[in-house]
């Protein structure tokens, strides 16, 4: 073919009647297939509420459509519809943006192209137009446009202008502003652009938060089968009376025996309560056709800028999925949630079924520590002993404290906590309460040599029996540091086995070394500062339990005077971090615990400190040990 016919024929192409119908319309000379849950021609019937966006990408008053849906619901469907409605009928150089590169090239190869772009009517002679080079694993090369395929990432946001621009799976941009990066890519086209961005929910705040917030947020709604009332898809809903509506399961001995839920029964039992009428809906797929026959949209934000189409649904919207199945996962992310404080389940329903962002600042439930009413100024006959427990802060400038004093079976009381501004005041509240020198415990996460010497100036010489000798030490004050080991080694001296604690072997450390060394007996060279690990991941699994009363001795603490609204109290400082998994370097799944971002956890650090300070001791047994491996 010369470059004349090529020519003729892409005019002869620009020549073609203009599509008069819907996006939807067009789709259904698509027979989907590779790839593809449902297979086919595309039915706009069976999943109705796709068809106000895919109105809205047709719209020109509509330059930027969001789509915030749950997974498997049919919200990349409508990428892989609007590109060949592009390349046939509305044709301009295009950027799509998947997960990453890899994911990109295997979409391309296993799903759209064989499944797709083939099968569309008309596209098939537009591809033949550019040989061998038209249809590349990250290239679509046509007569009036090109497409470019990638990961979202630096180098793919950096291509040149393009009029056309789709982000699936925008979650994963997290706060890295790669959403406004790509986007800058169309402003060359002031007038005609027009960006589609799909994803699961990520979390509040993060960039596709912030897309979404900006546009006029449209819900979808259903009609209620009894009463025709609209409402949308709420999985609780409260009513003025205080009754809930939205998904309803029985809760009784039968489905939930001896605390323990009966997930098949429960799933039996799974229906949608009316907010109007009350009336059950049957989690039927006759009943779910229903509701997908009256899906539509209300905006919730009117007064958004215009030409900024935002449109949500949860999974309960696709009429493929059942009640009962929705209702399992969130009991069984529910339970790992009580009983381990391991959220990552119950933050991926909400961000995967429920289209929901995940806003780490405010948990489902503040734990809030036991308030048994004691007499901190008279003497507790069971008190073995008590800790004072430091987190410094960076430069130390900053310290926040807690005083508690532990029985030998393990249960405990709070005594004093506050903050203090300097070592002498820390000096002060150690004097106060009585504590040893080597049970005052100080943060050695920030500035270790400062915090020992500070360490060495306050002890006492005493002794202490090591082996079958006693030797003269220097007690002092003790330096705990937490880390990121699941475990540390202590071999046994006379069996030589090799035995592993959440606790380091003591350590000893001399903090003058390289120093010149003042005169004094509290700065001979036997001074040293003892120093201990301990693991962040395990001994914040015991205060867990400790703090919600789970299998644990007593974890009594004074009242918290401030609303437990005031990040800096101590009920939210206790609630500050969440177990959570992430992938280590060689890509394997590991847990810890994450702060939660804003919000301070000084009191939370320091009687973590109290429950190493236990064990280091003894008064936790190690049972407690044990249990975490």
């Amino acid at each position: 073919m010369t470059s004349l016919d090529f020519l003729a024929d892409s005019i002869a192409a620009g020549w073609e009647p203009p599509f008069r119908g819907e996006i939807y319309d067009f789709a259904r000379t698509i027979d989907l297939q590779n790839g593809y849950a449902i297979k086919g021609p595309f039915e706009i019937e069976k999943t109705k509420y796709l068809i106000e966006p895919l109105q809205a990408l047709r719209n020109p008053r509509i330059r930027t459509v969001i789509i915030r849906k749950a997974v498997q619901t049919g919200g990349s469907l409508l990428a892989d519809i609007w590109v060949p409605y592009l390349i046939r009928w509305d044709p301009g150089d295009l950027l799509w943006l998947l997960q990453d590169d890899d994911f990109a090239g295997k979409y391309m190869d296993e799903r759209f192209i064989p499944g797709c772009l083939k099968r569309t009517p008309g596209i098939p002679e537009l591809l033949a137009h550019g040989g061998r080079f038209a249809l590349q694993r990250h290239q679509i090369l046509l007569p009036l446009m090109s497409a470019m395929i990638g990961g979202l990432n630096e180098n793919n946001v950096q291509a040149l202008s393009k009029r056309y621009l789709i982000i699936d799976e925008a979650w994963l941009s997290g706060r890295s502003g790669l959403i406004s990066q790509a986007k800058a890519r169309t402003t060359a086209y002031p007038w005609n652009s027009k960006t589609l961005i799909i994803s699961q929910a990520g979390e509040t705040g993060d960039d596709f938060d912030l897309e979404w917030q900006a546009s006029d947020q449209r819900h979808l709604h259903f009609r209620c089968p009894h009463c025709q009332y609209s409402q949308p898809y709420e999985f609780s809903r409260k009513r003025d009376d205080d009754s809930w509506a939205g998904m309803k399961w029985d809760t009784n001995d039968t489905t939930c025996p001896n605390g323990k839920w009966n997930y098949d029964l429960v799933a039996r039992t799974a229906r949608y309560e009316c907010y109007h009428c009350r009336q059950p809906i049957p989690d039927t797929p006759a009943t779910r056709r229903q509701l997908n026959d009256s899906a539509h949209y209300l905006p919730t934000r009117p007064d958004a800028e215009t030409g900024i189409a935002g449109f949500w649904w949860p999974a309960e919207a696709s009429p493929h999925t059942a009640f009962g199945s929705l209702v399992i996962r969130y009991l069984k992310a529910k339970q790992q949630d009580h009983d381990f404080a391991y959220q990552l389940p119950l933050r991926e329903w909400y961000q995967k079924y429920r289209a929901t962002p995940w806003n780490p600042n405010l948990t489902q439930h503040l734990q809030r520590a036991a308030y048994e009413p004691y007499d901190i100024t008279t003497d507790w006959p069971d008190e073995a002993a008590r800790f004072l427990t430091v987190d410094c802060q960076k430069d130390l400038k900053d310290f926040w404290y807690v005083v508690r004093a532990f029985s030998k079976t393990g249960e405990s009381r709070q005594l004093d906590r506050g903050r203090a501004e300097n070592w002498d005041q820390i000096a002060e509240v150690q004097k106060r309460w009585h504590i040893l020198d080597q049970y005052t415990f100080i943060d050695a996460g920030y500035e270790q040599t400062r915090c020992a010497l500070e360490c060495v100036q306050h002890g006492h010489i005493g002794t202490a029996k090591i082996g079958n000798r006693t030797k003269k030490i220097w007690f002092c004050w003790t330096l705990l540091k937490g880390s990121g080991l699941d475990t540390f080694l202590h071999p046994d001296p006379l069996t030589g086995a090799k035995h592993r604690r959440i606790i380091s072997r003591l350590d000893w450390i001399d903090p003058h070394l390289g120093r010149h060394r003042p005169a004094g007996p509290a700065h001979a060279p036997a001074a040293r500062v003892p120093l201990y690990s301990w693991s962040n991941l395990h001994v914040k699994d015991i205060l867990r339990r400790h703090r919600d009363q789970d299998r644990a001795p007593k974890f009594l603490s004074l009242p918290d005077p401030e609303p437990h609204d005031n990040p800096w109290s101590y009920t939210a400082q206790m609630n500050s971090e969440i177990r959570d998994q992430i992938y280590d370097p060689k890509g394997r799944k590991t847990s810890v615990w994450r702060p939660i971002p804003r919000r301070p956890n000084h009191y939370w650090d320091c009687e973590a400190m109290t429950i190493a300070a236990a064990l280091i001791t003894g008064l936790i047994g190690a049972e407690e040990e044990k249990s975490e491996k």
